[in-house]
């Protein structure tokens, strides 16, 4: 098992791949994250983002979904939320829709149907 001191600059390292798209270096070490510590969200959190920054939406789908079954209830939210907004690239507008919902208060799911309201108003 990863210690937790470690394991905090690793997801910090990992997250930064993911979000400019060097999925090369995010994976493996999202991966090795997540296998030291199956129950806690980031690590299925960090490899969603990966795969949905270079559009790779259904493995993206398929990590959250992998995590909402491992990760307790308490630590879901964003997980749902990320499904949902992925979802939504891939156009499946109901299922992202019941996701953002089961993200309840999660301010990630609040600040994305808030802005897809305002473009929907917009357009």
């Amino acid at each position: 098992m990863i210690p937790h001191t470690v394991e905090v600059q690793l997801l910090a390292l990992g997250f930064l791949a993911a979000r400019n798209g060097w999925v090369d270096i995010a994976f493996p070490i999202l991966q090795a994250v997540e296998q030291s510590h199956p129950t806690r969200a980031a690590g299925y959190i960090g490899l969603t983002l990966a795969h949905f920054a270079v559009g790779r939406l259904q493995e993206a789908v398929t990590c959250a979904e992998r995590g909402l079954r491992y990760v307790a209830d308490s630590e879901q939210a964003e997980l749902h939320a990320l499904r949902g907004i992925v979802l939504h690239a891939a156009g499946f507008a109901h299922e992202s829709r019941q996701a953002l919902e089961r993200a309840g208060d999660c301010p990630l799911a609040q600040d994305y149907q808030t802005r897809q309201m305002a473009s929907t108003r917009m357009s």
